[in-house]
């Protein structure tokens, strides 16, 4: 998965009930912890 496509996933997706068993690697953990945190928008 690439890093634009996971960040999409990011923004979109706001809980997870179940969690796949494959690795994350490094690069991309070191990638999410370096973005700027942004906070939800509120919803009317």
């Amino acid at each position: 998965m690439e890093y634009e496509s996971f960040m999409e996933v990011v923004r979109s997706r706001r809980n997870v009930r179940a969690f796949k068993p494959d690795p994350v690697p490094d690069e991309m953990i070191n990638q999410v912890h370096c973005h700027p945190a942004k906070p939800p928008a509120a919803r009317c």
